[in-house]
């Protein structure tokens, strides 16, 4: 499946394919989802949607997300009321990210002051107010909760302090249900990274909901935010390692 995105050619990165879902990146004006294997064509902005202008699994940009072609090409986010919403795929009874095994994959940069700087949340419809997936930075720290609707608040907390203000961080929060683990990989554009596990026995549960790229009841994103994908499998921290090689030319100083 995965050479059927034609990133590799799109991009040129020697990035990981498989089990990829979404991919999108704002330097390439395109966003690659595993419904229909479609690319779609995003040059005309700031809508970053389908021709029809409706909400749809590529992503809508909302309230002025803007782009910006620092680093061939970056969203910036105003940590006020910026977000891009994704929708549920056409002929699909539930959203694409409704995944025990996962790998939630960024590249950001931020300021880093506020508690709840928002990268990547999917809501929880039985429990209005709570996600069962929300990867956000806590000051310096990445804080990834998962399952906070069903009265645990599991969460788990990379404090390591590698991520610098107003820096290139390349962050990846990864469910190995199969191996009864989560894990949160952080690294910096220096030579430093880290790959925090955790041993949860619960499993996740989901409803139909859409995800979001820098949304939260309680803070949005603040900063830059360039490559974005979403595997429904664990990655490892060799595959990380592989994706970062790719791309850290792009954002290293």
């Amino acid at each position: 499946m995965g050479s059927s995105f034609g990133i590799i050619s799109q991009t040129g990165n020697n990035i990981q394919t498989k089990g990829l879902i979404l991919y999108n990146d704002p330097a390439y004006h395109k966003c690659f989802v595993t419904e229909s294997i479609d690319s779609f064509n995003l040059a005309v902005y700031p809508k970053w949607q389908n021709p029809s202008g409706s909400l749809t699994p590529t992503g809508s940009l909302i309230n002025g997300v803007e782009w910006t072609s620092s680093y061939g090409g970056v969203w910036d986010f105003d940590g006020t009321d910026d977000y891009i919403q994704f929708g549920i795929p056409n002929n699909s009874s539930s959203a694409i990210f409704n995944e025990q095994d996962f790998t939630i994959e960024f590249w950001f940069n931020s300021p880093l002051d506020k508690a709840y700087n928002v990268l990547w949340s999917y809501p929880d419809g039985a429990y209005p107010g709570y996600y069962v997936q929300h990867l956000r930075t806590q000051g310096a720290s990445i804080f990834f909760g998962f399952n906070e609707g069903l009265g645990t608040s599991d969460n788990l907390v990379n404090s390591s302090n590698i991520s610098q203000q107003n820096e290139w961080i390349h962050v990846a929060a990864i469910s190995d249900r199969q191996n009864s683990k989560v894990a949160v990989y952080t690294h910096n554009t220096g030579s430093i990274s880290t790959y925090f596990t955790e041993v949860t026995a619960a499993d996740i549960e989901y409803v139909n909901a859409t995800a979001s790229i820098g949304n939260h009841q309680f803070g949005n994103f603040k900063g830059f935010i360039g490559p974005v994908r979403f595997y429904n499998r664990a990655l490892s921290k060799e595959e990380l390692d592989q994706n970062f090689q790719a791309e850290i030319g792009r954002f290293r100083p």
